[in-house]
């Protein structure tokens, strides 16, 4: 009978241990260790739109060309194409966990001043347009 319930104790202790590195786990991981320094693009988030949004939304993204350099000092070179414009700009950027803040005074990502993205599924998805996301160029 001390056998069983010595097996039983280790069988609790041990799927305790289990349980709390699996929880652990579900974080979702260090929200530090987002790396923003590099090449980007705008494209189009799928996942928050219609199928008919995404036909009339995804040629517009795709002609835009989008490219954004983010630098270790806190700038930022957009460029592509607006239309028949091309853009070439610079802003800042900071990131806050997994908040990124672009400051684009020129207007190069649709919108005059500051603009936010939210981290989600290793991308960054507009605050203000759903269907926007900043993904690795």
């Amino acid at each position: 009978m001390k056998m069983k319930r010595l097996f039983g104790v280790i069988a609790v202790l041990c799927l305790t241990a289990v349980m709390l590195l699996a929880f652990t786990g579900c974080n979702g991981g260090d929200k530090s260790s987002i790396n923003i320094q590099g090449n980007w693009k705008l494209a189009l988030n799928e996942t928050e739109i219609t199928f008919r949004e995404t036909q009339t939304y995804k040629p517009i993204i795709e002609s835009m060309d989008s490219k954004l350099e983010f630098a270790s000092d806190g700038k930022v070179r957009i460029s592509g194409n607006v239309g028949d414009n091309k853009v070439d700009s610079e802003g800042t950027w900071t990131l806050d966990g997994e908040k990124l803040t672009i400051t684009d005074s020129s207007g190069a990502l649709g919108s005059s001043g500051t603009l936010t993205y939210t981290y989600k599924d290793n991308r960054f998805v507009s605050d203000t347009q759903k269907h926007i996301c900043l993904v690795r160029a």
